[in-house]
């Protein structure tokens, strides 16, 4: 899926509960109960959705084939709230369809590194197992008592069983091409960087260099860079013995490494270009590749030859973009592209070389596909529709018609629904996006979302709106777990799930620093923000058009970018009955956060737009900063953040209070930008469906261990009605 950069935040530093929970993971990791896919009998009367179905979902993190492309393999995380823990299952299917077969257990979910600067945002290691050259063993790496290392499976499920116990995690590994010994590559022995760590605590984290932001050590584990220590080493099957690899293996362990990155086929035999970021070779020698672009994206190249100096380029607009991957089938390349404003849109598309003509096999708007791979004359993916959590599916490559193959959420055949709708809308013009002038072509002409409907839907009424920008990727929108949006549909709400408009295509909108400066130039007006705020207002005018929304009763939330935008339009508009944030807004506070190291970490023009807030500095926060203008809140404002973002919310809260104006806010330890612990987002979900239902329908959940909540919101709503009365959502208001 598409990715997009996410941002730390700063608070005074502190240790323990990190430590604590991951100990915790390590000892329930050989007592957590296995991951079961249930078989269900659909009924014929279908319940309501719940939070607890939403934290309970199956996702699938990872999918690939056997050698002889008739199976695949499939990693499966289920949240479990109760235990605040996540269990992992490998299991097994068939590329003709039927029932899935348990191979094994995944071990413990463990936070993944996200980049260079060695960020900690919140996503959940995602590992891949590679098949035995004969199909009948998977293995895969596994954390277990904090340590990764290599496991295999038998394919039936009746076996699995650990390969290495080296002294150092597992980074990669890969089969020989006789299957009799598996390769890997090791990082630092953990003692050592366990000691290093020691070392650090005991006399003193350095700001500059062991830090990224000021709040690094309020997050589950301390960010830090790659560790560049890597040894290779070989387990052989036979005996289980672990051995340091000689050159000859070390050179087996990269060819073995780039088949794997081809997909499987043949041997290489074609050195790419430098440029070349994903090769696929064909039996004959013939070779296809994705060159880099000056413009951020790639161009599928091809030789049909054996002679990669001669390519062949294709030319084609749809051989341009996100592309993600490529396959020979037969004469021609097929391969694999995002579209669309932030990727809402996927293109399959088949490259003749010989003819450099182009054709489609497969454009969707409505379906979501990751992982793909090829077997035989279809594509084997995992599927998300807006309405359908994670299965698996066939994709015919000559009709492009999509077959399921399997459903680890069967649960959901027992759960009513109310009608999705994707709708679109022209995005909004201003004098700096015409031709020639200095972000044109920065944003996309038209982005897109969905409506989700209440089950039992009359056009005839007029409901309350919950908004959610960002991304409308999905079904559980991978960039916010916090709001279940399907269960605020069913709770009686409009849901419109609204994208940002990104292009992912275009140069012209990531230029680097540059870019970034003129992206938040207060000359401008600070175009960044005004965009997203002024497309999601559209995107909800569209839809109030249509007669059914009640525009007293708007809510608005989100992660991220998701609060940033919403803080933004709180200070430029009143429109909003409600709101709740996950994240800080911009404010003076950020031109402070980061390091030395950090800022040198960050992606280009992350902090070059920000000004000293000193002087005129001090004017160009106070334009965007929600804290500084707490007399435009007419909404009352949640806040459920991360205990190290926290420090970016104090000047508002602090300044609301002082104004008498109405806020709740939460502090959650341990988490990262986008929260991952089962038990907090089960929480923060509950307490989101609660506060809209609250302030949006006069609505109180009668469970008596809520009372003491309700009692804090009557007393907000008191002063809501004081301090904005035609803003106030009491019943006597809404009538």
């Amino acid at each position: 899926m598409p990715t997009i950069a996410m941002k730390r935040y700063v608070i005074p530093l502190c240790l323990g509960l990190a430590a604590t929970l991951l100990t915790r993971a390590a000892v329930a990791a050989e007592t957590r109960p296995p991951l079961v896919i249930p078989s269900v009998v659909v009924k014929t009367e279908p319940r309501a959705i719940t939070v607890d179905d939403m934290t309970a979902l199956r996702r699938i993190d990872s999918l690939s084939l056997s050698p002889d492309r008739r199976r695949y393999v499939i990693s499966v995380r289920q949240g479990d709230p109760l235990a605040n823990e996540y269990r992992l299952g490998w299991f097994i299917g068939d590329t003709s369809g039927g029932a899935l077969t348990p191979v094994a257990q995944g071990g413990e979910a463990r936070l993944a590194q996200e980049g260079p600067g060695g960020r900690v945002g919140g996503s959940i290691e995602r590992q891949t197992a590679r098949w035995s050259p004969d199909g009948q063993w998977i293995a895969y790496p596994s954390v277990r008592h904090g340590e990764v290392q290599l496991w295999r499976a038998k394919v039936d499920g009746s076996l699995q069983e650990q390969l290495t116990h080296n002294a150092a995690d597992v980074r990669e590994f890969a089969w020989s091409e006789d299957g009799s010994v598996l390769y890997f590559a090791a990082g630092t022995p953990r003692a050592e960087l366990r000691a290093l760590e020691e070392k650090k605590e005991r006399g003193g984290y350095q700001y500059d260099d062991d830090l990224n932001f000021s709040g690094d050590l309020l997050l589950p584990q301390r960010e830090r860079g790659w560790d560049k220590d890597r040894s290779v080493w070989v387990v052989t099957l036979a005996d289980q013995r672990e051995r340091l690899a000689s050159d000859a293996e070390n050179e087996a362990f990269k060819l073995a490494k780039a088949r794997n990155a081809g997909g499987g086929g043949a041997r290489l035999s074609v050195k790419a270009p430098q440029d070349a970021i994903f090769t696929v070779n064909r039996g004959d020698g013939a070779a296809a590749w994705l060159a880099r672009g000056g413009d951020y994206s790639f161009r599928v190249n091809a030789t049909i030859s054996g002679n990669a100096a001669s390519p062949v380029a294709c030319v084609a607009q749809e051989c341009a973009g996100f592309i993600e991957k490529l396959w020979w089938r037969g004469q021609e390349v097929l391969f694999f592209r995002r579209e669309g404003s932030g990727g809402g849109e996927t293109g399959i598309y088949a490259w003749s070389p010989t003819r450099n003509a182009v054709s489609t096999v497969l454009h969707t708007v409505d379906d979501f596909f990751w992982y793909c791979d090829q077997a035989a004359a279809q594509l084997i993916c995992v599927r998300q529709t807006k309405a359908r959590p994670a299965h698996v599916v066939a994709i015919d490559m000559r009709s492009g018609k999509i077959r399921e193959l399997a459903d680890v959420n069967p649960e959901f055949r027992n759960i009513r629904l109310g009608k999705v709708e994707r709708f679109e809308w022209q995005t909004p013009q201003f004098p700096w996006l015409a031709p020639g002038q200095p972000l044109a072509g920065a944003y996309p002409e038209r982005t897109f979302g969905y409506i989700l409907y209440p089950p039992d839907f009359d056009p005839e009424k007029k409901y309350p709106v919950l908004v959610e920008p960002y991304s409308a990727v999905g079904f559980d929108n991978a960039t916010n777990y916090e709001l279940p949006l399907h269960v605020f549909a069913a709770s009686g709400m409009v849901v419109l799930n609204t994208t940002f408009p990104t292009a992912i295509n275009s140069g012209a909108a990531r230029r680097g620093a540059d870019s970034v400066k003129l992206k938040y130039s207060a000359e401008l007006d600070f175009p960044h923000l005004t965009m997203y705020m002024e497309s999601t207002l559209r995107a909800l005018d569209v839809v109030a058009a249509r007669g059914f929304v009640d525009e007293r009763r708007v809510g608005i939330g989100g992660v991220s970018h998701g609060s940033f935008v919403p803080l933004y339009m709180v200070l430029k508009h009143d429109r909003l009955a409600a709101v709740s944030l996950s994240s800080p807004g911009w404010g003076q506070w950020e031109y402070y956060q980061a390091t030395r190291a950090g800022r040198k970490a960050s992606a280009a023009g992350y902090s070059d737009w920000m000004v000293k807030p000193e002087g005129a500095g001090l004017d160009f926060w106070k334009r965007i900063d929600l804290a500084d203008n707490v007399d435009t809140i007419e909404a009352p404002i949640l806040i459920q953040a991360a205990a190290n973002e926290m420090s970016g919310q104090i000047r508002l809260m602090n300044h609301m209070a002082e104004a008498g104006k109405p806020y709740d806010a939460y502090v959650f330890a341990g988490e990262t930008h986008i929260k991952w612990q089962p038990a907090h987002l089960r929480a923060i979900g509950i307490r989101n469906i609660d506060w809209f239902r609250f302030w949006l329908q006069s609505y109180e959940d009668p469970d008596p261990a809520k009372t003491a909540q309700y009692q804090r919101w009557r007393k907000l709503r008191e002063l809501q009605e004081l301090k904005a009365p035609r803003s106030a959502t009491s019943p006597a208001a809404l009538n």
